[in-house]
């Protein structure tokens, strides 16, 4: 298997890599080496310090609405926060340099032709469902060729989403018991059974009130549908045949053996037996699609066991220490550079960071400069002229505004 990647605004290298790295890019005395150093990991411990405050709260926050925990609410209703805690996670998101996948491009996704299963799923059935990813690539593996009989294999190329992000949260019962009312045209208490009894298949996480949040790696753009709970299995055109002509001409050829033989019987117990066989017959049709049914979900359970990195609180932790990564990266990156004895614009620093990137990474990465310079200005670092040229204190003093930082948390 081999493998290609795309990003955009995510450095696929570590914070130490990437200081490192820096440190090894220019000639400068050993002070001043290390003062960087201490710089760099100075403004590491404050925004870890930072993400740490905000971890508490939001960890408090996402409490009532995880489908995994086990501690009891205590005081009025937080319910009606879940809009305002699903708008804090998807900037998080953002942080940590996902792009959303929705309108054109999501229902693209979904439209592909998934390898070995087809499944379906109901978007509808969601009062909030957003998709992110990061980073794109395409995988080659090796795969039997059907024309020349399976003997020879062919080279497969396959698109990926690198990471993927799931932020889902379920209709309440009501409200998805008149859409499905009006969209079948049935009562509601038709509507209200149905429902349930779907709902009840997903399992007990299942309820209108939790915020389901996923995250994965490496899924192919055909199989998106498979991240989602309520997607439903379809049996493939290749497979209907089969079934059709196996599973049609069996029961056919048992029709015929059963008459012959009810023709012939001369007593209850030879025509019991006749029709006994005969829905053997049947039987054993009905068992080969229940077979096939579970063919698809363990298809479908072999390709998400190596793709799941996390679910709900775990997730949101991982995405909190990504986001605080890419932060420190983007500011460390800004600031080296802004170091250099070189009149820097806007356009020409971004040209200058993206180059060292690529050379870095051996990927082209669209650096988002206007966040790093904004981590700057946060930090009172930063000089901007009228003239738009850029530049920053030197560390002796940056260390010092780190500290009163520092102090203040």
């Amino acid at each position: 298997m081999a493998q290609s990647s795309s990003f955009r605004h995510f450095i696929p290298v570590s914070t130490q890599d990437l200081v490192q790295s820096l440190v090894l890019s220019r000639q400068w005395e050993s002070v001043e080496s290390a003062q960087f150093e201490v710089f760099c990991q100075r403004l590491i411990k404050l925004y870890h310090l930072q993400t740490y405050e905000q971890v508490h709260a939001l960890k408090h926050q996402y409490l009532p609405f995880s489908p995994d925990t086990d501690i009891v609410p205590i005081g009025e209703s937080v319910t009606e926060n879940s809009e305002s805690l699903i708008a804090t996670i998807e900037q998080i998101v953002l942080q940590a340099n996902y792009q959303p996948l929705a309108g054109e491009d999501l229902m693209l996704a979904l439209s592909e032709k998934s390898i070995g299963v087809e499944v379906k799923v109901d978007l509808d059935d969601f009062e909030h469902c957003t998709v992110f990813y990061r980073g794109k690539g395409i995988v080659q593996e090796q795969q039997r060729d059907w024309k020349s009989f399976f003997v020879r294999f062919k080279t497969v190329s396959t698109n990926t989403y690198r990471r993927l992000f799931l932020v889902m949260k379920h209709k309440p019962i009501e409200q998805r018991c008149v859409e499905l009312s009006e969209q079948g045209n049935i009562s509601l208490q038709k509507a209200k059974k149905q429902l349930i009894a779907s709902r009840t298949v997903l399992g007990a996480d299942v309820d209108d009130v939790n915020i389901h949040l996923k995250l994965f790696k490496d899924i192919p753009v055909s199989d998106l549908e498979i991240l989602f709970p309520n997607l439903q299995v379809k049996m493939r055109g290749w497979d209907k045949i089969k079934l059709g002509i196996t599973g049609g001409g069996g029961t056919l050829g048992g029709i015929f053996v059963t008459i012959g033989k009810l023709s012939v019987a001369t007593n209850f117990i030879g025509a019991a037996i006749a029709i006994g066989g005969f829905a053997g017959v049947l039987w054993r049709q009905v068992t080969k699609i229940f077979a096939l049914h579970t063919h698809y979900l363990a298809t479908l359970a072999k390709r998400l066991y190596f793709h799941n990195l996390d679910n709900n609180m775990g997730a949101l932790m991982h995405l909190v220490e990504m986001a605080e990564a890419e932060e420190r990266k983007e500011a460390i990156l800004a600031y080296f550079f802004l170091m250099q004895p070189i009149d820097y614009d806007r356009a020409l620093l971004d040209e200058h960071i993206e180059a060292f990137l690529l050379k870095l990474s051996q990927h082209k990465i669209d650096f988002d400069l206007d966040d790093a310079l904004s981590k700057l200005t946060a930090l009172d670092v930063l000089v901007e002229t009228d003239a738009g040229v850029l530049d920053v204190l030197p560390i002796e003093q940056a260390l010092k505004k780190i500290q009163s930082e520092w102090a203040n948390l």
